[in-house]
């Protein structure tokens, strides 16, 4: 079963495979996966306890100490599968919002992210050297200042890779809690909602208490 494990979290975190070369990595997950057993039989879920484990690992393996960013790298990895495996994002019913807005207000309606929608906060800009070490050019990590915003997000078949400014982070981030559309309205850049509604990060909107 640990042979399994290993093989679904190698497809998981391929970049840092690449980075690492394949027999560190597999000696890595064989740790992981030996400290973290998966006894679900659908593997789909794995490596949710991984960024965090590799993050704690580093500070004591000083080999690893020249990869700062790797724990980073392994949430976006994360991230991305998860958005990759997440269902179909829903349509988005605009006049069954314009009946609820005009018949509840505001305050009645939340809006729902896209199942596919995944916000990191992060230190190192993985983003980057994803994106290089994909097209397989050269790369070299430059520190930037932190905190880094990023929406992954699938459209159809694509995933996106989406760096996000703080004010945009934080709607969505709300959003996902279930703040009502009245507090989401209150940001100050007009046509923020309805830029992240053609997005797709936001797909759809419920009246809490109402069939």
């Amino acid at each position: 079963m640990i042979g399994a494990q290993i093989s679904a979290l190698e497809a998981v975190f391929p970049i840092l495979g690449k980075i690492l070369g394949s027999a560190c990595l597999g000696a890595i997950l064989h740790d992981f996966a030996s400290q973290h057993p998966y006894l679900q039989r659908d593997l789909s879920g794995i490596g949710q306890a991984f960024p965090e484990w590799l993050g704690d690992l580093q500070r004591t393996r000083p080999e690893l100490a020249d990869f700062a960013y790797l724990a980073d790298l392994a949430r976006l990895e994360l991230a991305h599968d998860q958005a990759q495996l997440a269902p179909d994002s829903r349509y988005f019913d605009f006049a069954g919002f314009q009946r609820a807005l005009a018949e509840k207000g505001a305050e009645a309606i939340v809006l729902l992210a896209a199942p596919s929608l995944r916000l990191l906060s992060l230190r190192w800009p993985v983003d980057k050297l994803w994106a290089a070490q994909l097209n397989d050019e050269p790369t070299q990590v430059r520190e930037e200042p932190p905190p880094i915003r990023l929406a992954i997000l699938r459209q159809g078949l694509e995933i996106l890779h989406l760096r996000l400014d703080e004010e945009t982070f934080r709607m969505l981030q709300s959003a996902r809690k279930g703040a009502p559309l009245s507090q989401l309205a209150e940001t100050g850049r007009p046509n923020l909602i309805a830029d992240m509604i053609q997005l797709g990060a936001i797909d759809s909107f419920a009246v809490p208490g109402q069939r």
